[in-house]
């Protein structure tokens, strides 16, 4: 109910009486989000409700993020090389949801990496950067994001 968990821990169990310390089930936040403010307005997902689906290849980390009745997803995706705590990505891709990718005006636009727990763990990071929306508008956005997510992979 309040989104949090313990701290993972192992035990080997043998036949007969096992002496095990004590459990605590609470502590840990779990709470997963997206918050993307475009222009001063805000789209925040939070799961659940919402959806954030997090994705791993070779170069890249990927986000794809809608809100129920799960129509066009929105998506971003950031570079992965030496990803750690502290680190900095450079943003590849940003289109918000149902809209069109937008194209950073100064790149890189830098991703902040806050944390990074092991697989099962948490990943949270922000951006900021200025965007151009495409032709033939050129609309220019002021974009924040931070994230807060699961490891998968």
């Amino acid at each position: 109910a309040t989104q949090q968990q313990s701290t993972p821990l192992n035990y080997t169990i043998n036949s007969g009486n096992n002496n095990i310390l004590l459990l605590q089930a609470c502590g840990l936040s779990t709470q997963q989000f997206l918050n993307l403010t475009i222009n001063g307005v805000a789209d925040n997902y939070t799961i659940p409700p919402d959806t954030i689906i997090v994705y791993a290849d070779s170069s890249n980390i990927g986000m794809a993020f809608m809100h129920p009745p799960f129509a066009i997803p929105g998506f971003l995706s950031f570079t992965s090389a030496g990803i750690g705590i502290g680190s900095t990505q450079t943003l590849v891709t940003l289109r918000p949801f149902g809209g069109p990718s937008l194209t950073p005006n100064s790149p890189p636009v830098i991703v902040n990496i806050t944390e990074y727990g092991s697989i099962g763990q948490f990943m949270a990071g922000n951006f900021t950067g200025i965007f151009t929306g495409p032709p033939p508008t050129n609309t220019v956005y002021n974009v924040s994001a931070n994230f807060r997510v699961r490891r998968r992979f």
